[in-house]
């Protein structure tokens, strides 16, 4: 999929579309452009990866205390060994293509659960984020993969750990900044992608890193795992992952009113987490 933002629809519009393992060959570029339909510039969007081997778990505990998983990670483990690696050579190809065409690729966003986690134990999900990280790197995409979290890189004994230990200092090496959390910034030209935590939400950092930004931005993208999804009406909205807390959405209606006042593109993924 391939969606032309003009300078007109560009702040009313952004590209949206998902790349998992398990349909090969399905990713989608999103293309800025101006009037003249001149690309400014282009990044693929991949979505969930669930990179998974039934080695990475402790399948006692799985059967213990996630049984009803056992079935997905089968699955997503046959899906790693049979379509990731084409998966990812095709997001190269079309990076090189998109070049050719004279046209930027300054980075490809992953939009969280880069592997399914439910691993066990921390040694045993620092091992699966190593060899997710080395299957992208095999991949030689040719441009800098940047992430945000997702409740699967996060999910399982330790794996929060695993993910601050080895998963984040590599998004930061890709970043080319340092990064003491999974919220950050990154600014193409004059837009600004936020890759917001929303496993560990801090609102007041979203607030002060868009008002810094004030009249010096075209577009917000804000990226996020979850999906923002209006379920009010009026003016302010909520996203509301399906394990969060009722307490909590009050602060998600702030999240939302954010978004709405900085005039955000919102890039998520699924409604199950």
């Amino acid at each position: 999929m391939s969606i032309q933002l003009t300078r007109r629809n560009f702040m009313t519009a952004t590209a949206i579309g998902a790349l998992g393992s398990a349909r090969l060959a399905q990713f989608s570029t999103a293309v800025a452009a101006p009037a003249e339909d001149k690309p400014l510039y282009a990044f693929i969007f991949l979505g969930d990866l669930h990179y998974d081997r039934i080695g990475h778990h402790d399948l006692d505990w799985v059967r213990k205390e996630k049984p009803a998983d056992l079935a997905q990670i089968e699955g997503y483990s046959r899906n790693t060994e049979l379509f990731t690696p084409r998966l990812l050579e095709n997001a190269r190809d079309k990076i090189k293509e998109l070049r050719q065409q004279q046209i930027e690729v300054p980075f490809v966003i992953q939009i969280g659960d880069l592997v399914e986690g439910l691993c066990g134990s921390f040694e045993r999900q620092c091992v699966q984020f190593n060899e997710a990280i080395a299957a992208v790197e095999k991949a030689s995409l040719g441009a800098p993969c940047l992430l945000t979290k997702g409740n699967h890189d996060i999910t399982g004994p330790g794996a929060r750990e695993a993910f601050a230990k080895v998963l984040l200092p590599w998004v930061a090496r890709q970043h080319e900044h340092e990064l003491s959390r999974a919220s950050y910034v990154r600014r193409q030209g004059d837009d600004l992608f936020v890759f917001f935590d929303a496993y560990e939400p801090d609102l007041d950092w979203l607030e002060s890193t868009l008002k810094a930004r004030e009249n010096r931005s075209r577009q917000v993208f804000f990226v996020i795992h979850p999906p923002v999804v209006r379920i009010t009406r009026g003016p302010i909205g909520t996203f509301l992952p399906r394990n969060l807390p009722a307490p909590n959405a009050r602060d998600y209606c702030r999240c939302w009113d954010l978004i709405e006042r900085w005039y955000s593109a919102a890039i998520c993924t699924n409604t199950t987490c």
